[in-house]
């Protein structure tokens, strides 16, 4: 049983019982009580996400960016532009932040995902990564894993993520990994997080 990180360092672990740890894990973190629950949020005709329904009780204030009606969000279709609807969108989720009434606002970190419909589709606008996951949007991520084979055995580069990071710190992570920052290709990504 692994109680501590320090247990298992540079110590083999069979697949069965890296399987189950990796299993617990994921039903632990696995916190969404129900999907009925969140709202469909549209840009145009497209669904990009699912709001929570905290977001949605707060997105009810701004009526000219936001129209929720039957477990739908839907973002004001005279926002025609990329632009408009970023900068748009970025006005609430600022006036929620000076609010304090979402307190995953506070690891705000000027880094933009774009909003779109799937991984090659065109973005429709840019949210700040803070708020992806509330809105419930596609975020896509660029991950580097490294091994070293010594003898017959296969062994995976593990890093161990900053004291100060906003988010998992110090947790056991991928080699190199991190976001898909608005703008950048999969290449850049890669290189901005090494």
């Amino acid at each position: 049983m692994i109680k501590t990180p320090q247990d298992h360092l540079n110590k083999s672990i069979d697949r069965q019982t890296f399987s189950e740890g990796v299993t617990k894990l994921i039903s632990r973190l696995n916190f969404t009580k129900s999907l009925d629950d969140c709202f469909r949020f549209f840009i145009g005709e497209v669904q990009v996400g699912l709001i929570v329904p905290k977001l949605a009780h707060y997105l009810l204030n701004y009526p000219e960016i936001f129209t929720i009606i039957d477990k739908k969000c839907i973002l004001n279709p005279n926002l025609k532009t990329f632009r408009e609807r970023t900068d748009s969108v970025e006005k609430v989720l600022l006036e929620l932040k000076s609010q304090s009434v979402l307190k995953v606002l506070n690891g705000w970190r000027n880094e933009h995902y774009f909003v779109r419909e799937s991984f090659n589709t065109k973005p429709l606008m840019s949210l700040e990564r803070a708020a992806a996951h509330i809105f419930g949007i596609k975020a896509y991520g660029c991950h580097i894993n490294g091994y070293i084979k010594k003898d017959s055995e296969y062994f995976i580069w593990i890093a161990r993520r900053s004291k100060t990071k906003q988010t998992y710190p110090y947790m056991l992570d991928n080699f190199v990994a991190g976001g898909m920052t608005a703008g950048l290709g999969v290449i850049e990504c890669a290189k901005k997080r090494t």
